[in-house]
């Protein structure tokens, strides 16, 4: 188990709050309340000053192809 502290985990409609990522064999199993996780043996990732995304998947393409959105005719 592995928790994430300390990020501004961005959350839909694109804000950006103060919470902390459970993460369980890979997989999120919680997003919650800053400093709410509790438990021991579990390790623990200081993201202070880093944005955070979960969940995001192939961003890349779906970035590249809203920026160019109108710029090419197969992008109409």
């Amino acid at each position: 188990m592995m928790l994430i502290q300390n990020a501004l985990v961005l959350t839909p409609p694109g804000e950006a709050e103060p919470l902390d990522v459970l993460i369980d064999g890979g997989t999120i199993a919680d997003v919650v309340r800053r400093g709410s996780a509790k438990g021991e043996g579990m390790q623990r990732v200081d993201a202070a000053g880093r944005a955070l995304m979960p969940g995001l998947v192939n961003g890349h393409n779906h970035a590249q192809t809203g920026l160019s959105k109108g710029l090419f005719d197969r992008y109409n």
